[in-house]
């Protein structure tokens, strides 16, 4: 489900995931993870505040005390008023508990992307990785690949290959899976895709078409599309021999 709940709820809430698993008992969700200037992994699409939180200025630039204090549900609805940024912590301490399978979206700034600031995404990737990584300590206990439970193990998607980089790095039994806007933008996919060692990639909805998607499912990838809100469109993406969908909707689902 894509942000948690998708149109739902208050995207990348506690509040949402709750909603999700309790009304629909959803247990896959997509959701995207920025770091304070403290270093502190939080759950925020934007990296301005104001579109979906009462305070304003850039997520890196202010301490994770100062944002868990913001009202991030209001803006939805006021009956989410109290609800805050959650913690990255808290987030896996319920999906885990819940059994809820999670795609953490390593999440920097269109600017920083543009600029290629890979030394910063590197760090994005490298903390919220490691983080992740001893989370998930108990289940990664076993070093051989062929021994985990990979439906316990979250997923790392990004834009950023830096970041994926920085997690196969400190987290490599954790699988990845490569974000594509646009198929120009990286036009040797599969040779990237190798190069962090992808189980996925993970297509834009509105040029899935412009891929050989054979070419890339007999490379070994599976292929996620986002973000598909019509179930006669995810059916007609199963055809095409997409394996999973991202949906703001929980009746859209291959």
């Amino acid at each position: 489900m894509h942000r948690c709940a998708g149109e739902h709820a208050p995207e990348n809430t506690l509040a949402a995931i709750k909603f999700g698993f309790t009304k629909f008992h959803n247990q896959a969700i997509e959701f995207d993870v920025q770091l304070s200037r403290d270093n502190i992994p939080m759950l925020i699409h934007d990296v301005e505040l104001s579109r979906t939180t009462t305070g304003s200025g850039i997520v890196k630039n202010i301490s994770h005390r100062t944002l868990s204090g913001l009202d991030a549900g209001s803006w939805y609805d006021n009956s989410f008023a109290t609800e805050r940024i959650p913690l990255f912590t808290e987030v896996v301490e319920y999906c885990k508990a819940n059994s809820i399978w999670m795609n953490i979206e390593l999440k920097g700034s269109d600017e920083e992307m543009a600029q290629h600031d890979d030394k910063r995404m590197y760090h994005v990737g490298e903390t919220i990785a490691s983080m992740t990584a001893t989370l998930f300590a108990d289940e990664l206990k076993d070093d051989n690949p062929e021994g985990l439970d990979f439906k316990k193990l979250p997923l790392f998607s990004s834009f950023s290959i830096p970041a994926l980089i920085a997690a196969k790095t400190v987290a490599p039994l954790i699988p990845r899976a490569l974000l594509v806007w646009r198929k120009a933008e990286v036009p040797n996919l599969i040779e990237v895709l190798r190069t962090i060692d992808a189980t996925a990639v993970h297509l834009c909805n509105e040029d899935i078409e412009d891929y050989d998607i054979h070419a890339i499912k007999e490379a070994g990838f599976k292929i996620l599309c986002y973000t598909v809100n019509s179930s006669d469109r995810a059916a007609q993406l199963h055809d095409m021999g997409v394996d999973a969908v991202c949906s703001d909707r929980f009746d859209v689902a291959l």
